[in-house]
């Protein structure tokens, strides 16, 4: 009893502190999202001044961008980190194993004090984040394909979600730019209006029209990735342990490369989806029974 408690607070703590890092990555997200669109304002309005003004906007378009490039660095840094503490969490739970066996002491001292302090916080409620639909008994590889199954579930959806939002405003800020090329070109005298044009030409390539396409489709990819994961499990009702490590292995490497679910999206849909997994797991134990 004691040890299985000492299993449970372990890997909840590993796991708390995993959930507070993807927090954290998704503000630096924000907080570089802020910075991009800075940059880009300053540009426009870079355009429609002379002299000093123009020095002064060029100025704060350049510690933008310096600004969105560090936080990158910062999100990358800890979204890594936590991808490594979640892989451990998750295995500790399926196999009902101690973190300390994982050695997880070089990585928590890698986490910000301030992130291992919240975490430790968030252990003594339990966190339904965390929680998994897990049959009462079975080995370790069964337990771990149910969490990558019921993960891929809801990971499925949620990255549409993202890639929709990411999609619409991709598509306002290409608005944006086309209402800015239309209103300023007639305004514009005969020199400035070939500069704005080469400028506006070069807007198309700034750095948030990247990123908004860049996550738009990661978070496209990565729903179609989960959608055929948890179909391929969804075949059997039992796998083999080996063929279980196969696709961990393969989940993990599609999360690691796809940004993190923004929590305002979990959170909306959290109670639709914990349903919706209710109906999908009674649906196959209906089907493996027929078999």
């Amino acid at each position: 009893m004691g040890t299985d408690s000492r299993i449970s607070e372990t890997s909840r703590l590993v796991e708390a502190i995993a959930f507070e890092l993807f927090h954290s990555v998704q503000t630096f997200e924000r907080w570089r999202f802020t910075a991009h669109i800075v940059f880009f304002i300053t540009t426009i309005i870079s355009l429609l001044g002379t002299g000093y003004f123009v020095y002064v906007t060029t100025i704060i378009a350049l510690l933008a961008g310096m600004i969105a490039f560090v936080l990158r660095l910062f999100a990358n840094r800890q979204n890594a980190l936590g991808h490594s503490l979640h892989r451990i969490a998750m295995l500790a739970k399926a196999y009902r194993m101690n973190g300390d066996q994982f050695d997880v002491a070089y990585l928590l001292s890698k986490v910000p004090t301030r992130i291992h302090g919240i975490g430790t916080e968030k252990v003594k409620p339990t966190n339904p984040s965390g929680e998994y639909s897990l049959p009462a008994n079975g080995s370790g590889g069964t337990q771990l394909r149910w969490m990558i199954q019921e993960n891929a579930f809801f990971n499925a959806t949620l990255y549409d979600l993202c890639a929709d939002k990411a999609q619409k405003i991709l598509v306002i800020i290409i608005i944006l730019v086309l209402l800015c090329t239309f209103l300023l070109v007639p305004v514009a005298n005969d020199q400035a209006k070939d500069l704005l044009l080469r400028v506006v030409l070069n807007i198309f390539s700034l750095t948030i029209l990247y990123d908004q396409a860049e996550q738009w489709m990661s978070w496209r990819t990565a729903s179609r990735l989960m959608l055929d994961l948890e179909n391929e499990l969804a075949r059997f009702k039992t796998v083999p342990e080996h063929r279980v490590m196969l696709l961990f292995s393969n989940y993990q490497v599609a999360i690691c490369g796809t940004p993190a679910i923004e929590s305002e999206i979990y959170q909306k849909n959290r109670d639709k989806l914990n349903v919706g997994w209710k109906q999908r797991v009674t649906t196959l134990q209906e089907e493996w029974a027929s078999q």
